[in-house]
């Protein structure tokens, strides 16, 4: 999952910095940002959405393991 969200980190906007890291079996997000508070919201947004669909693809694949 970290793997994933890690490609967002590379158009954050300018003054945002966003860390991703395995921490055991947790994936753990650190967002800084110096600006707006609704840029940051919607970035905020954007990671959790992408983890979503992340959790869900994982678990399909696992129920289709033989």
């Amino acid at each position: 999952m970290c793997r994933a969200i890690s490609p967002d980190n590379v158009d954050a906007p300018e003054g945002m910095h966003i860390e991703t890291r395995v921490e055991g079996e947790s994936v753990e997000i650190s967002v800084s940002y110096t600006g707006g508070l609704e840029k940051l919201i919607v970035a905020v947004d954007d990671i959790l959405w992408c983890m979503q669909i992340s959790e869900k693809t994982l678990k399909a694949l696992e129920s289709t393991k033989l």
